[in-house]
């Protein structure tokens, strides 16, 4: 009779479902950025105005641009707390790599596959409806799409997210390369070493330099995470002691990492600053911000309970179904809108005539939408995206992730092995499922 399978204890959760809020808030960031330019493309820039309505479009779209720097320290940051979670030699480097390919691979297949359903119901031919939607490649070409499944050698652009995946398997692979080196320099000369690399590479326009990087920011902050979490704590205790004392400092830490995205837009303005220069302490800026805005999302508790809201939570769950799904959704929407509105005027639906005809830029092909029209599509776009995030999620993506969690808990026989419990932690990355306080 063979012997039973052993497993050692369970070990304690060290979830952050905060992160996994975070998480879902940089996925929709993503998507209303695409949809927002689609709208700034065919809508004349000053059609808001001087507005705070005009500014808010402006800086959004700054800090939307650089969400996915958000997912690459947070990549970071997740990996390394589950690599190093648990007794020394526990994590079984194997197991994981199979499961962090499956995690991201699966759900990549079935996303070209959704493109190539959408391209095909809704033809890609047509143009004048903005560079960002007239960029995507018109015919999908096999062998093209057989190299954007593979996620090494570049992409073809039918699915721009996909780029980010890219970098997420090379970091995935090179984990163990990471810890090796991070474990042993100290945070304060890692963290400076690491932020001026990532500058560097901007201003040289080597994505290699740019990127990697950022991964190693998020890999020094798990590994700082305890002292972090402690100083948070005993800082709060003082804070407490004044009346309104938490909320005054957890407004002037959201202030201080707004100010950091925005440090390099404001200088701009201000200064003349040398195109290196100001490419520099941009990147610095966003980098800066997005190691903050996690801080204080896992340590700090005002900001934490806002991320682990059940709205935000929700939008962790489905977050990389919606990274994965709303450019398709978005890119046939806004085709489907001038031959809908069309069909809508030959029964007597017609859309008012735009009160300003000038509002629109010249030959778009949205023009008989009108700004307002135009602005409404994306939103129903947006809307749709969820939707389709929402199903993605529950017919591939969380399949997937239960293929993946078999590969890396399957317990080993007379061998040391990770504890399926221990498998469970804060997915806030992309191509990880935040958890739900079930398994899954």
């Amino acid at each position: 009779m063979p012997p039973p399978i052993r497993l050692p204890p369970p070990v304690a959760s060290s979830r952050l479902p905060a992160l996994d809020g975070l998480r879902g808030l940089a996925a929709l960031a993503v998507a209303l950025g695409h949809a927002l330019l689609v709208v700034r493309e065919n809508v004349v820039a000053d059609w808001f105005g001087p507005s705070v309505l005009g500014v808010s479009t402006n800086g959004f779209s700054i800090a939307a641009s650089h969400a996915v720097w958000l997912f690459f320290v947070l990549s970071g940051v997740v990996l390394t707390k589950l690599a190093t979670r648990g007794p020394p030699g526990g994590f079984d480097y194997g197991r994981y790599t199979l499961s962090r390919l499956a995690r991201l691979y699966l759900p990549v297949w079935a996303a070209l596959a959704f493109v190539v359903v959408t391209a095909l119901l809704m033809r890609r031919t047509s143009v004048g409806f903005g560079d960002w939607v007239d960029g995507h490649p018109t015919h999908l070409d096999p062998w093209a799409l057989m190299n954007d499944a593979t996620l090494l050698t570049g992409t073809s652009g039918a699915l721009s997210p996909l780029w980010t995946l890219q970098w997420e398997v090379l970091f995935s692979l090179l984990l163990v390369l990471y810890l090796a080196v991070l474990q042993r320099v100290p945070a304060l000369v890692s963290l400076p070493l690491l932020l001026a690399t990532s500058a560097l590479g901007g201003v040289l326009g080597n994505p290699t330099l740019l990127y990697l990087p950022m991964f190693g920011l998020g890999v020094v902050l798990a590994l700082a995470w305890t002292p972090l979490a402690g100083a948070a704590s005993a800082f709060e205790t003082i804070v407490r002691r004044r009346r309104g004392g938490l909320v005054v400092a957890t407004v002037l830490a959201l202030a201080v990492t707004a100010e950091a995205t925005f440090l390099g837009w404001q200088l701009s303005g201000a200064l003349l600053m040398p195109p290196p220069l100001r490419s520099a302490v941009e990147t610095v800026g966003h980098l800066v911000a997005a190691m903050l805005l996690i801080v204080l999302a896992g340590v700090w508790p005002p900001v934490r309970r806002a991320f682990a809201s059940r709205p935000l939570q929700w939008l962790g769950l489905v977050s990389f179904s919606l990274y994965l799904v709303h450019e398709p959704v978005l890119l046939a929407v806004v085709r489907l809108a001038p031959p809908l509105a069309d069909a809508a005027c030959t029964v007597g639906l017609c859309l008012p005539t735009p009160a300003t005809p000038d509002g629109v830029v010249a030959g778009s092909a949205l023009a008989d939408l009108g700004p307002l029209g135009i602005a409404v599509t994306a939103a129903v776009a947006i809307a749709l995206s969820l939707a389709a995030a929402a199903a993605f999620h529950r017919l591939v993506e969380s399949h997937a992730h239960r293929f993946a969690q078999r590969l890396r808990a399957a317990p080993l026989r007379d061998g040391p092995a990770i504890h399926p419990d221990a498998a469970k932690t804060s997915v806030a990355t992309i191509g990880e499922e935040p958890g739900t306080g079930r398994k899954a």
